[in-house]
């Protein structure tokens, strides 16, 4: 977390002439601007111009190395991954992490700067280095706070649960007028109750000191999961034991074959948002907390993060996910934008025109036919991508052959590019969850590979 008046006032050229430009803040490499000149840009780093095609040059060649060590002699993604992906969910080693890392900062194979202008190669530097560096000082941040979470999670699973007095405590009053403030307590009949069964929080702080670092998440968490016990028993005291167990809020599978009540899945939305707007607002009663620990509490205690990046708008406060940072890398086994695999004639404009139609009929129309397309792909998984890769007219034709009853003949073009558009997608969030589960292992192990 950095601020953009600290920003200012770092020297940028430190960062890259200490020796370790993997400490620099991503922000203070934006701060630097986008739209300045080669020159202006190489100045503001304290660099030359010699020095960074220099440096540009290296970093292509351990590029190159790096793809070297780890067998990988493909140029396109999708191969690559149906590579990479077993070997490293078999062993992280460091330098697969480093490639790892190179691919979710924009490094193709395909692109080799020797014929590029030295002003492009130059540029091209600067941006994939930003990003480097940014995802790198990005994941030695969580994995560094990881390992502080783990450690009070553990502690917590041996809590004594047994709050100490207290008297005079301003930390449960601050919740408490907050929670009434913002309106988080309706149906509270006795608010004293709700008082008390705070101070018992406080208490339980109190006699537990580890969990002072993370202090609005225990408030957070046990008024979230005990919110009508806390409203509404005398004495309610949570056990700190369970409180930080992991909670799913995505995890139901859906049913294809059955429209959604638009109602239910609103109020459920509504619901989380208001969950993760209480945590912003919990946080801000305690100022003085470690914020980065406290998110990274929060992103172990279920999938908020992962729900508000799929469905709420403006989620830069709420701590980014694994999987989160991953989509934001816009890492991708295939392109979509780069036609339909597998499909017959039809435009992206001939889709759009016949998605709107459908739409324009109204009674759920265009959502039911989502379905039946989610419904298709469902049971496609990350192990068939080298198939899909390998013989994609048979792959397609394939799930096609299921997919295609009652299609009328004269929509088959634009219905086979819907189809093939989203077997890239999922093949793509495929991806997206084999990635994270490697990421996450690795911030949970004691290795440390960068």
């Amino acid at each position: 977390m950095y601020k953009k008046a600290d920003i200012i006032q770092q020297n940028v050229a430190d960062w890259l002439d200490n020796g370790d430009p993997t400490d620099m803040p991503f922000a203070a490499m934006e701060h630097i601007g986008y739209d300045l000149s080669p020159e202006e840009k190489l100045a503001a780093r304290g660099v030359t111009r010699e020095e960074a095609l220099e440096r540009a040059d290296a970093d292509e060649s351990e590029f190159r190395r790096l793809l070297e060590v780890c067998g990988i002699s493909e140029d396109r993604m999708a191969p690559i991954w149906v590579r990479l992906v077993p070997l490293c969910k078999e062993k992280l080693t460091e330098e697969r992490l480093a490639l790892l890392l190179r691919f979710f900062s924009g490094y193709e194979p395909d692109e080799r700067p020797g014929d590029l202008e030295e002003d492009d190669i130059i540029l091209r530097w600067i941006s994939k280095t930003e990003q480097l560096y940014g995802n790198i000082g990005e994941l030695k941040m969580r994995k560094k706070n990881t390992g502080k979470w783990r450690a009070i999670a553990a502690q917590a699973k041996k809590s004594r649960n047994k709050p100490e007095d207290i008297k005079d405590d301003s930390s449960f009053s601050v919740v408490f007028n907050m929670l009434c403030k913002e309106g988080y307590v309706g149906g509270m009949k006795e608010p004293e109750i709700l008082r008390e069964n705070l101070r018992n929080i406080a208490g339980l702080i109190k006699g537990e000191p580890f969990l002072k670092a993370v202090e609005p998440l225990v408030y957070f968490q046990s008024f979230l999961r005990h919110r009508k016990k806390m409203l509404a028993n005398e004495d309610y005291i949570p056990n700190i034991r369970n409180v930080f167990n992991y909670f799913s809020y995505l995890s139901a599978k859906p049913d294809y074959d059955k429209e959604p009540n638009e109602d239910t899945v609103n109020e459920k939305h509504n619901r989380r948002a208001l969950y993760c707007q209480l945590y912003l607002d919990m946080m801000e009663c305690f100022p003085k907390a470690d914020r980065e620990l406290c998110d990274e509490g929060f992103l172990w205690c279920s999938d908020l993060s992962d729900w508000y990046d799929q469905f709420a708008e403006g989620g830069e406060m709420i701590p980014l996910s694994t999987c989160g940072f991953i989509l934001a890398s816009s890492v991708m086994c295939i392109d979509p934008e780069s036609g339909y695999e597998g499909s017959a004639n039809a435009s992206w404009e001939q889709v759009y025109e016949y998605e709107r139609a459908l739409d324009r009929q109204g009674k759920g129309v265009l959502d039911k036919h989502n379905r039946k397309i989610l419904k298709a792909i469902d049971g496609i998984k990350f192990d068939d991508l080298e198939r899909y890769i390998s013989d994609g007219a048979a792959f397609f034709n394939e799930i096609w052959s299921g997919y295609s009853e009652k299609i009328k003949p004269q929509n088959y073009d634009v219905e086979r590019a819907i189809l093939a558009r989203n077997i890239e997608i999922r093949f793509n969030e495929l991806l997206c969850g084999e990635l994270c589960e490697i990421l996450e292992k690795y911030l949970i192990s004691e290795d440390d590979l960068i």
